[in-house]
């Protein structure tokens, strides 16, 4: 009973002090959102047009512990052959940050490790 005590005031201290922050935690990406970033994304690293998907679902989010955005997993497939995508494959899992540029704009970066 203790130790749930002491866990009770642990997370209503930590939720106190986030509200006293001030900072509000921007919405989750949706899936559309995420598919789209992405693709701008590729398109970026691929120096080709916009990347057109087959496949895309969001997984999960939660908060990002490194700024202000969302760290999310998702899966998604391309219409392209894996040999015409330089660094990434045609289909995959991936993990990385979703959060709005200087502009408001939600970009995606890639998490590695």
């Amino acid at each position: 009973m203790r130790v749930i005590s002491l866990f009770a005031a642990s997370v209503l201290a930590a939720g106190l002090a986030f509200a006293a922050s001030g900072e509000r935690l921007p919405p989750e990406p949706s899936e559309a959102q995420m598919e789209s970033s992405f693709a701008d994304f590729l398109a970026r690293q691929e120096a080709r047009p916009r990347v057109s998907f087959t496949a895309f679902q969001k997984k999960s989010c939660k908060p990002s512990t490194a700024g202000n955005g969302h760290y999310c997993n998702f899966t998604y497939a391309t219409a392209l052959p894996a040999e015409q995508l330089s660094i990434f494959s045609a289909r995959g899992t991936l993990s990385g940050t979703f959060s709005a540029d200087s502009a408001g704009k939600l970009r995606f970066e890639m998490v590695i490790g």
